[in-house]
């Protein structure tokens, strides 16, 4: 089974190695500047059908005065996206943001990332991803 990543990352150079492990994984790699970009943020009338994911994980590294890691989320949640595999980036997040973050359902990752705990996240929560599972397609 292949699996499906969002990530949202304004500074390339940080996950481009990530990216690149991912693919060599057998990802389908998804990834856009910031939240805006990406259609299932900008498309207003894009919504949850209930039954397809838009992904399996997101990868959210965004620390971008238009839009924010928990905007990001609220915004998918409010859309009705169930997505259970997410992981937040952050070097200033302060403690009612990470507790926000962790009780929406995320993880949080500190930076600078180490990606050998990052790939570790990702293997631990491959395993929790049903095989019949659907994939929006947009």
């Amino acid at each position: 089974m292949h699996y499906r990543v969002l990530i949202f990352d304004n500074d390339t150079t940080e996950l481009n190695p990530l990216k690149i492990l991912l693919k060599a994984k057998g990802y389908e790699i998804r990834s856009y500047p910031d939240p805006a970009s990406c259609p299932l943020i900008s498309d207003k009338h894009l919504t949850s059908n209930g039954i397809s994911l838009p992904a399996d994980f997101i990868i959210s590294n965004v620390t971008s005065p238009l839009h924010s890691n928990l905007e990001l989320i609220e915004d998918l949640k409010r859309k009705n996206f169930k997505i259970k595999n997410v992981a937040i980036l952050s070097g200033d997040f302060r403690e009612e943001e990470i507790n926000k973050v962790v009780e929406m359902g995320c993880r949080v990752f500190p930076k600078p990332v180490s990606l050998s705990t990052v790939l570790s996240w990702l293997d631990d929560r491959e395993k929790n991803i049903p095989g019949d599972r659907k994939l929006l397609k947009y």
